[in-house]
């Protein structure tokens, strides 16, 4: 299978002309062959055009083949999507057929091309199934939201109110507009001809990943993915988002004209509905502890969301939240001082004091909010001192007993700071999903120093939110990411006023959109790992699923711990599986028979669709919510 690696580099009209290929041998992938384009552009100045020619053609082999058996360099006034744009790829002498090939990468050398970033590729290809040309990938991309038809089209990629840029590092998304600096294209989508025409008062060329965007999608019916990467040299960019290139600009102004005509993206020009779904109805306001006396059937949100999200959720009977998890993991990270570089441990703990005292606000706003809609909210901490969520091999926080301290501090400063909120608290859960060390490295939760480290941790930052609040309840989770299987780990504690917390989204492997691929469904068999060496297949269905949970139901025999302490924080399954609904009513009909108290994740999460189930089973829909099937076999169940 052929690959053509379109490495594009600008360059001024004096500026070096060396060839970049040794950089591109260097960074070769074992057992696959790519094809060599280098494609140099230079800005046009005083009116001089360069019309698109070959330099060189030359073979680039070594004994690794890195590289297949041919290179080009192109020098080109335009860079390679604006070149697609104008020219849909027309033949120039000594061009690379393009349609002989199965997929195009294309990298901006600025950003730099290791060996590590050509893996990442190959890997994000494969998992997206951009071999079937249905996909595009990209590490950066732009989500547009909805919102009226705008008067003033500046002021739509002016101030970035209604249009969002994810850059590398954020999570997989699908995403409206595709960012070129590294992406994966297949080629058979930059030969199509497509029967659609730029309007005449705009050159797409200035604009080519905001037009290519809407050609592949409207017309093509292709997604686009920005996809999580990790070795990018260099940092990729915003391009649009409040640019002051005038001549871009105004091609963005006249795009967003045209596309506002032709209403695209789907249901973004206008103000989506507000639901007010007939399966449910609304709650009644409830004193603190009765929401767990009761039991509840709860949400995760952001903490900070749109107007009206909070009264969305108590629409559909929503009575508790669960916040700090959602947004990618970073909804309270402005709450978090991860600081490692500075001279004494007090200055460190001067400086989480002086972060919550800058920003408790904030909480406190979005506590109140919650309080009008009549909502009671737990809140969690994903990162931590000496901890980021994202890196499963950052374990400096059970290497270093400083940040366990400082975690403590944290949490008392959070109880002061919000005391006057404490009547619309339903729980403090202290540490969304722990994870250790052996966690990391192992395929099923096993005992370990670290499980110790935690159950003592645990006793000594319910003992210090003690001694500032006697009965707000307190959340803990277990290790291995909070699941049910690391129970038998968990030590209770003698407190009236603890819950006991795990997270469901097994099996990964049919619930988790990339490992799933489309491959299993609800009920069926499912191996336990995604790999090749996968394991044996299990029959996954309601039975299956409460045998999976009997760790936790054996943890309330042996300790006496009532139903009424225990809580689902999370669960759920990507929206798209085959079986999905009938996933989420299983489980939501096991939580009942149990007596448990549970929070869906993920409500009108800003940053990760998967799971926004207002939004329905189809993946091509990411702004239109309303009462789908899928969510209101949930949402029947809020309480």
């Amino acid at each position: 299978m052929r690959y053509l690696l379109v490495l594009e580099r600008h360059e001024s009209l004096t500026g070096s002309h060396e060839p970049t290929v040794a950089l591109c041998q260097q960074s070769g992938v074992e057992n696959h062959c790519f094809d060599l384009l280098q494609w140099r552009y230079f800005e046009p100045v005083d009116g001089r055009q360069r019309e698109s020619r070959q330099l060189q053609a030359c073979a680039v082999r070594d004994d690794k083949t890195v590289f297949g058996n041919n290179s080009w360099t192109i020098e080109a006034s335009l860079p390679f999507f604006s070149y697609i744009c104008q020219h849909q790829y027309a033949r120039v002498a000594g061009l690379p057929e393009i349609e002989t090939y199965c997929l195009v990468f294309v990298l901006n050398a600025a950003v730099g091309v290791t060996k590590q970033t050509l893996r990442e590729l190959l890997a994000r290809a494969e998992e997206y199934y951009c071999k079937d040309g249905l996909t595009v990938i990209s590490a950066s991309g732009y989500r547009l939201f909805p919102h009226p038809v705008l008067d003033q089209q500046s002021m739509f990629w002016s101030d970035a109110t209604y249009v969002r840029y994810f850059g590398p590092l954020c999570s997989a998304r699908a995403v409206h507009v595709f960012g070129s600096a590294w992406c994966v294209v297949p080629a058979s989508l930059l030969t199509k001809k497509v029967a659609i025409i730029a309007p005449e008062s705009v050159n797409v060329a200035l604009v080519p990943e905001y037009w290519l965007s809407y050609v592949w999608q409207q017309c093509l019916h292709v997604s686009i993915w920005k996809v999580k990467v990790e070795h990018v040299a260099e940092p990729i960019k915003d391009k649009y988002i409040a640019t002051s290139v005038p001549d871009i600009k105004a091609a963005l102004e006249a795009v967003y004209r045209h596309h506002s005509c032709l209403k695209w993206p789907r249901n973004v020009n206008s103000p989506l509905p507000t639901v007010t779904p007939s399966c449910v109805s609304k709650c009644s306001k409830l004193g603190q502890n009765s929401v767990w006396d009761k039991g509840f059937g709860g949400v995760n949100m952001v903490s900070d969301p749109v107007e009206l999200d909070f009264e969305a959720a108590a629409a559909y009977g929503v009575r508790v939240i669960r916040i700090g998890a959602t947004g990618d993991g970073k909804d309270l990270d402005y709450l978090v001082c991860d600081d490692d570089f500075v001279p004494r441990e007090e200055i460190l703990f001067e400086n989480d004091s002086e972060r919550i005292a800058q920003h408790i606000g904030k909480l406190q706003k979005s506590l109140l909010r919650a309080e009008v809609a009549g909502l009671k909210v737990i809140i969690t901490l994903t990162t931590l001192p000496g901890r980021d969520f994202k890196d499963e091999k950052d374990h400096r926080f059970w290497r270093n007993p400083l940040y366990q301290k400082r975690l403590i501090c944290l949490w008392k400063l959070l109880v002061i700071g919000l005391k006057d909120q404490r009547h619309i608290l339903a729980g403090y859960d202290i540490i969304n999903e722990p994870f250790t060390p052996c966690d990391a490295t192992e395929a099923s939760p096993l005992p370990s120093p670290e499980n110790n480290q935690l159950d003592a941790l645990y006793r000594d930052v319910i003992k210090e939110i003690r001694k500032h609040d006697k009965n707000t309840p307190v959340i803990l989770e277990s290790t291995y990411w909070s699941s049910p299987e690391a129970f038998p780990f968990l030590e209770p504690v003698d407190d009236p006023h603890v819950v006991y917390s795990f997270h469901l989204y097994h099996p990964q492997v049919l619930t988790c959109r990339s490992k799933n691929k489309n491959r299993f469904q609800y009920p069926g068999e499912v191996p336990r790992w995604a790999g090749k060496w996968g394991g044996d297949k299990t029959f996954w269905n309601k039975v299956t699923l409460s045998e999976f949970l009997e760790p936790v139901v054996k943890f309330q025999d042996k300790f006496g711990v009532d139903s009424k302490q225990i809580l689902v924080g999370e669960f759920g399954i990507s929206r798209e599986i085959l079986g999905a609904k009938e996933y989420l009513s299983d489980l939501v009909a096991l939580f009942g028979e149990k007596g448990w108290s549970w929070c869906l994740f993920s409500f009108r999460d800003p940053e990760w669709d998967s799971m926004d189930y207002e939004l329905g089973d189809d993946m091509a829909n990411m702004l239109h919510r309303h009462s789908s099937d899928l969510f209101c076999a949930v949402a029947k169940h809020f309480h």
